[in-house]
């Protein structure tokens, strides 16, 4: 189906930039790295998510948990 593709493609992570997956019923997954208020960042997968002082340490931390 079209939502199996769609989430199929969207599965790896780019770590240029933020992705968002629509599930519907207002639900949606985002991946990418994040400014936080305190300065820090915040890498995120689809399933996991890590705080870090730098946004290098970020983007690092996430190419190595993205497929």
């Amino acid at each position: 189906s079209g939502r199996q593709k769609s989430l199929y493609a969207a599965t790896r992570c780019e770590i240029r930039k933020m992705q968002k997956i629509d599930l519907g019923n207002n639900e949606s997954l985002v991946c990418g790295v994040f400014p936080n208020q305190d300065g820090t960042f915040t890498a995120m997968t689809y399933t996991k998510s890590k705080t870090f002082k730098t946004e290098t340490g970020a983007r690092r931390w996430l190419e190595k948990h993205t497929v």
